[in-house]
This record gives C-alpha cells, structure tokens and sequence, in this order.
C-alpha cells in the first residue's frame, strides 16, 4: 500500500489515518490519501477563517471601547 509521500511529525499520523481508512471503509489507498489530504485542507480553511473572526472581533472591541473611553 502506497502511503503519503511527506516528510515532517506528522506522517506517521497520517500513515495511521490513511491505514485505518483502507481497512475500516474503502479498500483504495488514493481514495483514502485524498480524503485525508482534503480534511487537512478543510481543517485549515477553518483556522484561518476563525483567526479572521477573531480579529474582526477585537477591532470592534477596540472600536467600542475608543468611543465608551473604556480602553
């Protein structure tokens, strides 16, 4: 079975998903890789978009603050 061809701390994670996803649901090495390449990109879509509310939140903190003289 072919395995995701990167380096770094977490192919062994990786390694373990893609295994368990061949064994358990579909019995294709690809199939199961790009499902977990796709959660990964879908998982940092995600970060980024609640590190853009996050920031969108403390300027309007910082705004209402500015205008109540709470800051």
């Amino acid at each position: 079975m072919a395995f995701i061809a990167e380096q770094g701390s977490g192919l062994n994670e990786k390694r373990k998903i893609v295994r368990d996803l061949y064994d358990k649901f579909f019995p294709n090495a690809r199939w199961c890789q790009w499902a977990v390449e796709d959660a990964e990109t879908t998982i940092d879509s995600q970060k980024e978009q609640v590190r853009m509310h996050v920031s969108d939140l403390e300027a309007k903190i910082e705004k209402s603050e500015e205008k109540t003289g709470t800051h």
